[in-house]
């Protein structure tokens, strides 16, 4: 976990390391002030599949690590495992109104910035939201891609992240929308583009192409691609390539 400031009209975020799913690590943002409650719980990564066939999104699923005493109380206020998103609303807003539930402003349901998060109905219409289909005029659309360019610029600015990292114990599993951990080849069933400040998910299996080097991760296009690769996908890469032809047999030809 950690803070990010920028001068001038200062934002101080925090950025949560989830775990890894969709070919990536995923991380989320959310405000310097609530990071002291989010270190009150653990985390993990949960995969959400529509079931109209509109793809699937990455949500901040948390829990508390231990419930005894000193837990008691937080417990009480928001229970002990849910949507950090909505965990962080009624620590902070009160409960829920019947019908409603917490949706993200910019459509990027990892952004959990209090600021990005809004009470919408319970119907499915934040779905509609985060794949850009309702009509929308212009202050809520420019609104929705100021917010969403913060989001990636602090993801941009993160330092290359080690693919050798250690998950911490209380880094779980990931979870599928039926709240059972997802195998290794269920979390492979969508990709994300993996440019870390891009939250692109493909709509339909190998929708996005392949690093034609390394042949390991996905890109939505190729601009993702070349930002990725100057953020430290090249060392990566070259790395995995070389250990494809370290490991293959003697007189086979690298494919």
């Amino acid at each position: 976990m950690a803070a990010r400031r920028r001068e001038g009209n200062t934002v101080r975020m925090g950025v949560v390391f989830l775990g890894s799913i969709a070919g990536k690590h995923k991380y989320m943002l959310l405000e310097a002030t609530d990071i002291s409650f989010a270190r009150k719980f653990g985390f993990r990564v949960l995969l959400d599949l529509d079931k109209n066939g509109n793809g699937a999104r990455i949500y901040a699923y948390c829990f508390v690590p231990r419930e005894d005493s000193s837990s008691a109380a937080l417990i009480a206020q928001c229970g002990s495992e849910g949507f950090f998103h909505e965990l962080l609303w009624r620590h902070t807003f009160g409960s829920l109104p019947p019908g409603h539930r917490v949706g993200h402003r910019n459509g990027i349901t990892v952004d959990n910035r209090l600021a990005n998060l809004e009470l919408v109905k319970a119907d499915g219409t934040d779905w509609k939201r985060a794949l850009g289909k309702p009509s929308e005029g212009p202050e809520t659309a420019d609104r929705r891609r100021v917010d969403s360019d913060l989001y990636r610029a602090a993801l941009a600015r993160l330092p290359p992240f080690p693919e050798e990292f250690a998950e911490p114990r209380h880094f779980l599993a990931p979870l599928g929308s039926d709240g059972l951990p997802l195998s290794e080849d269920s979390q492979e069933l969508f990709r994300e583009c993996h440019y870390v400040a891009c939250v692109k998910m493909e709509s339909e299996m190998r929708e996005f192409s392949r690093c034609s080097r390394c042949r390991k991760v996905r890109y939505c296009s190729g601009s993702c691609q070349t930002l990725d690769w100057e953020q430290g996908h090249r060392a990566r890469c070259v790395e995995a390539v070389r250990a494809k032809i370290d490991n293959r047999p003697r007189g086979a030809c690298l494919r």
